[in-house]
C-alpha cells in the first residue's frame, strides 16, 4: 500500500475517486469480490450435496481467480492484482520495456507476491499468444512508463487489439478496466479510437461505463470499464 487508501483484503479503496487509476481498482475489487463471494457459495453448496454414503465425500476444489495487468509499468496495478486475486489465484502481467518488467518484479518479490505472478515482457496486443485461460479481471494503463522515456507510449492498434483479445477471455461478469490519458502527444488519437471503439464494437457482448472528472483542465484522463455479459 502507498498510504493513500484502505487495504480491504480485496485489494485497494481509493481515497479520492478523482484518480482514474484509484476508481479503476474499485472497479476491479467489486467484480473480484463478486467472484469470490459465488465461488464460496458454490464450494459450500457442493461440499453439502449428498452421497451415498460409500466413501466419505471429497472437498470441492477452489476455483482460483485469474487477472492481467496488461501494461505493468511501475508494477503498482499487478501488486493490486496479486493481492486482489489471493491465494491459488494467478496473474499475468505484461509490458514491452525490460525497466517496466524489473521495477514490477522487484515490487512483488518486496511485497512476498511473486509467485502470483507471471511477468512477460511483451507487447499488450500479444495476450492471446500467451494467456489460454479464462480472465476474471484485466486493466490497462495507457500512455508512457512514469519516469521513463515518454517517447515510449501505447499505440491505437495495438491497444485496440489488447482490448479486443481480452474482451474474447473475459468471464460473463468480468471487468476490463482502461485509464486513458489524452494529454501527451498520440494520447488524444488513442483515446479517439477507444471510444470509437467502445461504441461500435462491444455493445452485444459487454457493457461499457466512461468516467471522468468534471470541470478539470482539457484535457483531462479518463477511465473506459467494460463488464462482459
Amino acid at each position: 500500500m502507498d498510504g493513500k487508501g484502505s487495504d480491504l483484503g480485496c485489494g485497494y479503496l481509493p481515497s479520492s475517486f478523482a484518480r482514474m487509476v484509484d476508481l479503476a481498482q474499485l472497479f476491479v475489487c467489486a467484480a473480484l469480490s463478486r467472484f469470490r463471494a459465488a465461488e464460496a457459495e458454490r464450494k459450500l453448496r457442493d461440499d453439502r450435496s449428498p452421497f451415498d454414503g460409500s466413501r466419505a465425500p471429497e472437498p470441492s476444489p477452489a476455483r482460483g481467480l485469474v487477472a492481467a495487468d496488461l501494461t505493468a509499468g511501475n508494477g503498482r496495478d499487478t501488486l493490486f492484482l496479486a493481492r486482489a486475486v489471493g491465494e491459488g489465484g494467478r496473474v499475468w502481467a505484461f509490458d514491452l520495456q525490460g525497466e517496466a518488467i524489473r521495477r514490477t518484479e522487484a515490487r512483488l518479490r518486496e511485497a512476498g507476491l511473486l509467485g502470483r505472478v507471471t511477468l512477460v515482457r511483451a507487447d499488450h496486443a500479444e495476450l492471446a499468444r500467451h494467456v489460454r485461460e479464462p480472465l476474471h479481471a484485466a486493466m490497462m494503463n495507457l500512455g508512457y512508463l512514469p519516469g521513463g522515456d515518454p517517447t515510449l507510449v501505447t499505440h491505437p492498434p495495438s491497444t485496440l487489439r489488447a482490448v479486443e483479445e481480452t474482451l474474447r477471455l473475459l468471464v460473463p461478469g468480468g471487468i476490463l478496466t482502461v485509464v486513458a490519458y489524452p494529454g501527451h502527444p498520440g494520447g488524444e488519437e488513442e483515446a479517439e479510437a477507444l471510444l470509437a471503439f467502445a461504441r461500435r464494437a462491444t455493445p452485444h457482448r459487454a457493457r461499457v461505463v466512461r468516467s471522468e472528472v468534471l470541470g478539470t483542465k482539457d484535457p483531462a484522463p479518463f477511465l473506459l470499464v467494460w463488464e462482459a455479459v
